[in-house]
């Protein structure tokens, strides 16, 4: 039977090394590698360019929530998250991820089928959509009158903005609040 001293001794050992060992092997927690942020900036750079394109054809041509191609938006939303994983502190590509998160949301079947009900589908950059917005109201009012019946069910809508719309932002939020908090970034 060993003495309770040589236990004390053997775990007070156990535990150094085990710290020691983490010192020397462990983590190091001074950020991202000279490497690692020039390859995130490099992303964002690239994610950037697709996402204005993308952005570009949204508003050129003919838009309809859940019909359109979002390979480009998907390229562009990964490549910004290859960016953040690579450099949490990149606010450009924090941004990005925020803004192709909100507009891959308003895509998904669930919420797209709300929004084509209720903003005939135009695209989220046509700026009558928020210029005319008193003149629009009166008019969904008027639809709302005559046609109710095209209109989704009302625990549609809750269930799309629930399920799709708020955890999008939610995201998004949290992703901008990192490029907010940056003081470099502009």
């Amino acid at each position: 039977m060993r003495s309770p001293h040589k236990l004390l001794i053997l775990a007070a050992v156990a535990v150094s090394t085990t710290w020691l060992s983490g010192c020397i092997f462990g983590s190091d927690n001074s950020g991202p590698s000279a490497e690692e942020t020039k390859k995130s900036n490099d992303a964002a750079t690239r994610a950037t360019g697709d996402l204005e394109s993308n952005v570009a054809r949204m508003q050129n041509g003919p838009y309809s929530y859940g019909k359109e191609d979002l390979t480009a938006l998907k390229n562009s939303n990964s490549q910004f998250a290859e960016a953040v994983r690579l450099n949490p502190g990149n606010s450009k590509a924090q941004l990005g991820l925020a803004v192709t998160g909100v507009l891959l949301a308003a895509q998904s079947p669930k919420l797209s089928t709300v929004i084509n009900q209720t903003v005939e589908g135009q695209s989220p950059f046509e700026p009558k959509l928020t210029e005319d917005a008193p003149l629009k109201r009166m008019a969904v009012l008027q639809k709302v009158a005559v046609a109710a019946q095209t209109w989704p069910e009302f625990h549609a809508v809750q269930d799309s903005i629930a399920q799709v719309l708020l955890p999008a932002l939610e995201e998004a939020i949290t992703h901008l609040q990192v490029a907010y908090d940056d003081p470099n970034f502009t």
